[in-house]
């Protein structure tokens, strides 16, 4: 394959595909094979062509336009707010019985409407109700503590 060759799948058609690319520097390069129940894997191939379970893992992801309450079981949430600003609404932080929950948030158009991250019941978001994503790839990586707090990193 030559650099710069991207092959990837229809992500708002929700089909399953990979999406392989390859850039001109010799570090591991990204492998996302997307599966049909809504999971990644990730994988990385070596300048050598080899591949690597390193780093490898299994995630939701989910692109969403409209107010959505995130789920424990999500990864990546891509929020398109195009036509409006709206909400995603975290899961308590102790929804998962004590354990950190991992949340990955990104903004990821370009319009001036927010993308805006809600606490559920008391929990709080680095001290507040609610974080904003204003601008294009605006993110907010959040873990849990499992009781009642979201860090942002």
């Amino acid at each position: 394959m030559a650099d710069g060759v991207v092959v990837t799948r229809n992500q708002a058609g929700g089909d399953t595909g990979i999406d392989i690319i390859q850039a001109t520097t010799p570090l591991l390069q990204p492998l996302r094979i997307f599966l049909a129940d809504g999971k990644t894997l990730v994988f990385f191939v070596s300048p050598n062509g080899s591949l690597s379970a390193l780093g490898g893992f299994s995630a939701n992801q989910k692109i969403v336009t409209a107010t959505y309450a995130a789920l424990t079981t999500d990864y990546l949430i891509e929020g398109d707010a195009t036509a409006a600003a709206f909400t995603i609404t975290l899961p308590l932080a102790a929804a998962a019985g004590g354990k950190a929950i991992t949340l990955n948030i990104v903004k990821k158009d370009v319009s001036a409407n927010a993308v805006t991250i809600s606490r559920a019941g008391a929990d709080t978001i680095a001290g507040s109700n609610t974080l904003a994503l204003a601008a294009q790839y605006n993110s907010a990586l959040l873990i849990s503590d499992g009781v009642s707090v979201w860090y942002s990193m």
